[in-house]
């Protein structure tokens, strides 16, 4: 493992129903609540006023630094809403003015009037909306740097203190600078705390935020932070959703920060890219729709492994992973990263997920499995180059079928894939197993993310038909992957799905690895962004 620390979708070209619900949702739940209400707060605005209309505004928001008046005497109730102006800047740790950092949010909502933190993209300051911004002032580097001008190793911008049904949403974070190893906690963006083996901190959503503009000096091994910081006990964080967020450190160096350390109960269409690891994770119970790439070697800590995601801990019940695009991580340079690490100790259902351009040296493992449970793989296409499927322990069980494998190590059946050092049972059927020339020539390449082109290629109705563990797997194994989600670099915005996915027929032949039938561009290559609308608050 790796080194361990102490213990807005604006608009949808397809938008399924179930996020027309969670969008509607955000602002019903808490419209419904009685006596509700909605606050106003802008850089412009005076704590003094009531908070109740942008033209009197708060300048902070309950539970930031410097909140002082009818702002500091506030007490946040189930179904408020407390909307920050687009476009404005709050600082923290000397970084510049008006001050709002550190913001120390401990108000609770309720199952029936969530309390809402965000935005309404009518109103703003300039021309045109931008998310909210927080910031300690520091210029965004992509290498290290000689010194901070604002110190933010003991420094941490939000922390959502022991709460439950709080949505947090829409803001931008940028200029955080770390010099020495951060305190557990620190140089952190965001925070979710909780009490020693307590359940609180749950039922919180993290939506649609942009996280990037970290630095730090070329301080000693071990010395990385986290973008967001969950509750480490296994087991808590029941409920806590991360969706739609972007961690994005292309204007960094590109190999620092965990994406996030701790609980991802339910963690979904969020882009992670230019970083040391992804979600790091305990608690996790549904991983899907995520985008992660280009995933390096942590610059504090070489030769110690980085992931593309870890679990470390998961829910005590059947666990989900799918739709994930994870791609173009670790260079040939690096060694012993692990492009996916998990711990099952109950049994996981994989499905749809497409990885390749996984790079790194012989020693490094393309997928580790280091528990008891139980893991079945459904339908994944998986570029291995050189790399071996590891299981740890004699106990668990691994069920491989209609995946399709591409691989540099001459492997050429299930069991020449893996690296069983223990014993595990590995059992499987109706896998394609590739080499790379092979694969190629039918025209599986990383352009087309391995999809078949022709309906004579190797993956064609080479399945079996597996519509009998949709009921368990959840429904969308009956349909082929939707390649995640669709970034907008320029904007910084989710939306997706990155293509129509394709249902599976529920009798006949499927196909293997993630994708079903060769059914033109559409249904190959990730969609560009269209029809981008402002609809969430």
């Amino acid at each position: 493992m790796y080194a361990r620390f102490p213990a807005v979708r604006l608009g949808f070209a397809v938008m399924p129903i179930s996020l027309k619900i969670f969008l509607a949702g955000a602002w019903l739940a808490c419209a419904c609540a009685q006596g509700a209400t909605t606050y106003y707060v802008s850089t412009s605005g005076n704590d003094g006023n009531d908070g109740k209309t942008k033209t009197t505004a708060w300048q902070h928001a309950p539970g930031m630094q410097g909140c002082s008046g009818t702002c500091g005497a506030a007490k946040p109730a189930a179904g408020d809403q407390f909307i920050l102006r687009g476009g404005d800047t709050w600082f923290g740790n000397g970084g510049g003015s008006p001050t709002g950092l550190p913001w120390n949010w401990r108000w609770s909502g309720t199952s029936t009037g969530r309390i809402y933190i965000g935005v309404d993209t009518s109103w703003f300051s300039g021309s045109a909306w931008h998310r909210p911004v927080l910031s300690s002032g520091n210029p965004t580097s992509t290498s290290t740097v000689g010194s901070c001008p604002h110190d933010d190793t003991r420094f941490g911008y939000v922390s959502l203190n022991s709460v439950d049904y709080v949505t947090f949403d829409n803001v931008e974070f940028t200029g955080l600078c770390w010099s020495a190893t951060p305190g557990y906690g620190s140089a952190s963006y965001l925070g979710v705390t909780a009490a020693h083996n307590a359940s609180s901190g749950a039922n919180l959503i993290i939506s649609n935020n942009y996280f990037h503009g970290w630095t730090h000096t070329a301080c000693g091994s071990g010395c990385d932070s986290m973008v967001m910081l969950g509750i480490t006990y296994s087991n808590l964080g029941q409920g806590n959703q991360y969706i739609r967020n972007v961690v994005d450190g292309s204007d960094t160096d590109g190999r620092s920060m965990y994406a996030l350390f701790g609980d991802c109960y339910d963690f979904h269409e969020n882009v992670v890219r230019y970083v040391a690891n992804g979600p790091v994770c305990n608690n996790m119970h549904t991983f899907h729709d995520n985008l992660i790439e280009n995933v390096s070697e942590s610059f504090a800590s070489p030769g110690m492994h980085s992931n593309s995601f870890e679990f470390n801990a998961e829910w005590s019940g059947n666990n989900f992973v799918y739709n994930n695009v994870v791609r173009h991580n670790f260079n040939a340079n690096s060694s012993g990263e692990v492009n996916i690490w998990v711990t099952p100790s109950h049994t996981d259902y994989y499905f749809n997920n497409v990885v390749y351009d996984i790079g790194g040296g012989v020693s490094g493992n393309y997928w580790d499995i280091e528990s008891g449970g139980t893991a079945y793989f459904y339908n994944n296409t998986l570029e291995m180059g050189r790399a071996a499927i590891r299981y740890q322990l004699q106990t668990s069980h691994a069920n491989f079928y209609n995946n399709h494998f591409i691989t540099q190590n001459g492997g050429t059946s299930l069991t020449s894939l893996m690296d069983n050092a223990n014993g595990s049972i590995i059992v499987g059927s109706n896998n394609v197993i590739q080499s790379t020339t092979q694969a190629n020539s039918q025209g599986y390449t990383a352009s087309n993310n391995y999809s078949p082109t022709s309906s004579s290629g190797a993956t064609v109705n080479a399945g079996a038909n597996y519509t009998n563990v949709c009921s368990a797997a959840g429904s969308d194994l009956c349909r082929d992957t939707t390649l995640a989600v669709t970034y907008d670099a320029s904007r910084h915005l989710v939306t997706g799905p990155g293509r129509a996915a394709v249902a599976r027929p529920s009798t006949g032949s499927w196909s293997a690895g993630a994708f079903f039938s060769a059914s033109g561009p559409s249904q190959n290559q990730i969609l560009p962004p269209t029809n981008l609308t402002s609809t969430i608050k």
